[in-house]
């Protein structure tokens, strides 16, 4: 079967050359097939189309009305044809060249150990991240500052028709308490409950709109403080003087937050949509090989992870 697929695309390619040139004898000659051969692959072709492609004429051979429907179409397949040689191609290489990615900080811990993994397998590969908020991250693609982006994904923001987004596990906000805190005597948490609490919060965009979110309802929360360093938000809990917020997913791979003395648990009632998490790209583009491999590693990683939000 794989012989007689390629021979119809040489076919194919035949009746290009005889078109182009409007001559048996010169496509031959291109082609460094004899007339004889050339003749016949023609003949084949109209046989399974069941019409006519060329009539002879005192210039050599036209193309019938057929023919002419049919000649872009026949131009289309070759390219195609090229173009799927080429990608397989790049497939047979060693894979090698820049690895750029954009990602949230959430989830650093299981990007890093999937991208050293990548490295001892490729290390031809030369790697970058770059740790930005979601909002940042959609418009740094528009602007083709990367090819893809690892983001979260709330309260429908995406609106951009020239990106696609790739939804690969969806969670909900958790509160994270010492676990002698008075609150774990309590068995449903509610935001009643938590807003009069005294917060540190992760300097997260996800994290803040849901801060924003209760505000609006509730009033201003007692935030301490807020930070990007997970060890400052660890020993306040440690110390029961605060209660944080987190990612759902977050806490999965960043487990050491709850660190044996602290406890983490769902806020009930919260009229506030999950969070979604995955991959943004440019729709209708082609990814390189090299980040084809990464998604593929990253995704196996996040199957390993037992985490209930997970639809890939």
């Amino acid at each position: 079967m794989g012989g007689e697929a390629c021979m119809k695309i040489d076919r194919l390619q035949y009746i290009l050359e005889v078109a182009k040139w409007g001559s048996i004898t010169l496509a031959a000659e291109k082609l460094h097939v004899t007339q004889s051969a050339l003749s016949q692959a023609i003949s084949s072709v109209e046989a399974e189309l069941g019409h006519m492609i060329f009539v002879r004429s005192r210039k050599g051979v036209e193309l019938t009305l057929f023919g002419q429907k049919i000649i872009q179409k026949a131009n289309d397949v070759i390219f195609q044809y090229q173009e799927l040689k080429t990608e397989a191609n790049q497939w047979n290489q060693p894979l090698s060249g820049e690895l750029k990615i954009a990602s949230i900080p959430g989830i650093m811990p299981i990007l890093v150990k999937v991208l050293t993994s990548l490295k001892e397998n490729y290390p031809n590969i030369n790697i970058e991240i770059i740790e930005k908020g979601s909002q940042e991250i959609v418009q740094d693609l528009l602007n083709n500052q990367f090819l893809i982006g690892l983001i979260n994904v709330y309260e429908n923001q995406l609106h951009h028709k020239e990106l696609t987004f790739q939804h690969y596990i969806h969670g909900r906000v958790k509160i994270c308490i010492n676990k002698n805190s008075p609150l774990t005597r309590i068995k449903t948490l509610t935001l009643d409950q938590i807003v009069h609490q005294t917060l540190v919060i992760y300097n997260d965009e996800t994290l803040l709109w849901f801060v924003k979110k209760i505000e609006e309802k509730y009033g201003d929360l007692q935030i301490l403080f807020k930070t990007n360093n997970i060890d400052a938000i660890r020993i306040a809990l440690n110390r029961d003087l605060v209660v944080t917020l987190a990612l759902e997913h977050s806490l999965k791979y960043e487990p050491t937050l709850l660190n044996g003395e602290n406890i983490s648990t769902y806020v009930d009632n919260v009229d506030i949509p999950q969070i979604q998490f995955g991959v943004i790209q440019h729709k209708g583009r082609p990814l390189p090989p090299i980040y084809e491999k990464f998604l593929e590693k990253f995704k196996i990683e996040l199957q390993n992870i037992n985490f209930e939000g997970y639809i890939i």
